[in-house]
């Protein structure tokens, strides 16, 4: 059967409607039967995905409603259809109303009507894929232009994102948790209020030193200036709860959702490398700083050992051998001897343009120690 015709599930305790079914519709769709609801359980169970289930609606044990309700939650973007003798008006409310139905169609039905409902079903269905993806790559890009005017206005600070979500995705991985994307994108974004700190804020808040309690408060707010600019975009919910949850007050560990913790114990270890802490430095302060009830998150950054700052040997680079990807593995100085950046920043483009910049004007302290991220490749000296 070519694995381009639409797959269809027909469910239904009727042996002989199966076959008859199965002779209609043969050729135009690939077809699978199944002659229980909990005989279609057992295929979503085993991982088959479907365009299109039809169900009967009143079969013995699990009717065509609550299958559908089912099949709703597990496969959300199948079209669902009931084909039933019985056309009962509450049967059919309850159908709609738990089964988020597509049509109810009666029996008996002729091949043509039944071919023509499921073509529709199954352009329904493409329709819905589309305007998801659609959304999707309309939400990612619009992630991606505010991650990059992050870049471009302010390196240090889209640095400083990129590693709180490299410690997020590291966390999130040793958690197992769900929703990883709400996560990235959360971690990614949180920064984004740094465009806004007066000047002299954002020197000392890049290179890890003291701020007063008005420059903390400052900096504590930007994830609130990230949920502002995101209001605008649909389908943001989840991410949007974790970034207010983070400008207030922490209530105890145990009653701060998961995803709310990682992101904030993430942004306190990455500050903590900011000002020049080692790992196991930062994961004291961390320790110290927790709420006790907050053990979960804290195990996790103690197994995270080094990952923050790569995994590979320290290597020697001059600043115009530089590239994406490549992680600061000791702070960069000017000639004079001034902190430009601490150690364990990603380089990004803005932030490596930066670098190149300071190097014409002020002079920076060549070369470079860096690491790499998820690869031994040999770097130029």
């Amino acid at each position: 059967m070519s694995a381009a015709l639409p797959k269809v599930l027909v469910v239904d305790d009727e042996q002989n409607l199966l076959v008859g079914l199965s002779r209609i519709l043969r050729g135009r769709f690939e077809l699978t039967l199944a002659n229980s609801g909990e005989e279609a359980l057992r295929l979503f169970a085993a991982g088959r995905a479907f365009d299109v289930i039809v169900s009967d609606m009143r079969m013995p044990g699990m009717d065509g409603v609550q299958l559908l309700a089912h099949a709703r939650r597990l496969l959300p973007e199948a079209t669902r259809l009931i084909l039933s003798g019985h056309a009962d008006l509450e049967s059919a409310v309850r159908a709609i109303n738990e089964g988020n139905l597509f049509r109810f169609l009666l029996k008996p039905i002729k091949p043509e009507e039944l071919i023509s409902a499921l073509d529709a079903a199954v352009e329904q269905r493409r329709l819905l894929v589309s305007e998801r993806e659609l959304l999707e790559l309309t939400v990612t890009g619009s992630i991606d232009a505010l991650s990059e005017m992050l870049a471009l206005a302010n390196p240090v600070a889209h640095g400083r994102a990129r590693r709180v979500r490299r410690i997020v995705d590291a966390l999130a991985t040793e958690l197992k948790l769900p929703r990883p994307w709400a996560l990235e994108v959360a971690a990614s974004l949180s920064q984004v209020g740094a465009v806004l700190l007066p000047p002299e804020t954002a020197a000392r808040w890049s290179t890890g030193r003291d701020l007063s309690a008005e420059e903390a408060a400052m900096v504590a707010r930007m994830p609130a200036v990230a949920d502002q600019l995101l209001k605008h975009i649909p389908r943001l919910e989840a991410v949007r709860s974790i970034l207010s949850a983070l400008v207030l007050t922490p209530p105890h560990a145990r009653e701060e959702a998961l995803e709310v913790r990682v992101v904030r114990a993430a942004l306190a270890f990455e500050q903590a490398l900011s000002g020049g802490a080692t790992p196991a430095q930062a994961l004291r302060r961390l320790q110290v700083s927790s709420d006790e009830g907050d053990d979960q998150v804290l195990g996790a950054c103690a197994r995270l050992k080094d990952l923050v700052l790569g995994q590979g040997v320290a290597q020697h680079v001059a600043i115009e051998n530089l590239r994406e990807g490549m992680v600061l593995a000791a702070d960069v100085r000017t000639r004079a001897g001034a902190l430009l950046i601490s150690r364990g920043h990603e380089v990004t483009f803005g932030l490596m343009t930066a670098l190149r910049n300071y190097a014409r004007t002020v002079g920076v302290a060549e070369p470079l120690s860096v690491e790499l991220i998820d690869t031994g490749e040999e770097l130029a000296a």
